[in-house]
């Protein structure tokens, strides 16, 4: 069976075209972070390493180093990603902080973009603690120059870490919720509400 490519919406021309997407190319999730992922290396100076965490996954990275630019007081300080459910640091939140001039280091989490293994919590606190250790012992940040900034399920491990390591300069969570239970009791049928 043959590929059909859908017709693309004029109104969006200009997004595709910044993208550097054209119509032969298939509308894919892995065709369109790849693309992000390289602009936002090359545009950025970006590095992307791949990190091996104690459980034996490999999570894709980017880092980008502001610490050396003339005139910048705010790449003294790296950032730390933890996206949200479904995003990839080339599509998510890592764009604040480098529009306000920090050092970001992203990551996908594990089973997203290039990283191996699976959302799952034991993964993704193995992650997190990977992610911080590269930060201090192969980037060089102390603690007192680290941010950790956690978006929806990426507060999970972004909290986790600022308990473990309450030296940090801080810690930044947005729209992350603290009981789940709430959550999927206002999405699922009302005969399920007997679960809360």
């Amino acid at each position: 069976m043959d590929l059909q490519i859908p017709q693309i919406d004029t109104r969006l021309k200009d997004s595709i075209d910044q993208l550097n997407l054209s119509n032969d190319e298939p509308w894919t999730d892995s065709a369109y972070p790849n693309n992000r992922r390289e602009r936002m290396v090359v545009s950025n100076n970006g590095i992307r390493s791949k990190i091996k965490t104690v459980d034996g996954n490999e999570l894709d990275t980017i880092f980008i180093d502001r610490r050396g630019e003339q005139d910048n007081r705010s790449g003294r300080f790296l950032v730390i990603c933890f996206e949200g459910n479904q995003t990839y640091y080339e599509m998510g939140m890592t764009r604040t902080p480098i529009l306000k001039e920090h050092s970001v280091l992203g990551y996908n989490r594990p089973g997203f973009g290039e990283s191996t293994g699976r959302p799952y919590p034991y993964y993704e606190l193995n992650g997190a603690e990977a992610v911080l250790h590269y930060a201090q012992e192969e980037l060089g940040f102390e603690d007192d120059d680290i941010i950790i900034y956690g978006w929806s399920i990426g507060g999970f491990p972004a909290s986790y870490l600022a308990g473990q390591f309450p030296n940090i300069r801080g810690l930044m969570i947005d729209g992350t919720f603290d009981d789940l239970l709430p959550v999927v009791l206002n999405l699922v049928p009302g005969c399920l509400s007997m679960l809360g």
